[in-house]
């Protein structure tokens, strides 16, 4: 449940689906980044960074990024 940033993560946001994204982390921030580049990128801060559960790290897709 924990990936290094920049790495490619199944993320459920606010006990949402899961979903794939690019993952972000800074000191004070997450920031989730979609594959698709019609979806802007997510940032939560603050307590907003405690909906944001990282499921597990993905190590192999059938695409090529």
């Amino acid at each position: 449940d924990t990936v290094e940033s920049g790495e490619l993560a199944i993320v459920v946001i606010n006990g949402d689906e899961g979903t794939l994204k690019k993952v972000h982390i800074q000191k004070d921030a997450i920031i989730l980044e979609s594959a698709n580049p019609a979806y802007p990128a997510r940032v939560f801060t603050g307590v907003d960074r405690a909906i944001v559960h990282i499921v597990g790290k993905v190590i192999e897709t059938r695409r090529k990024w």
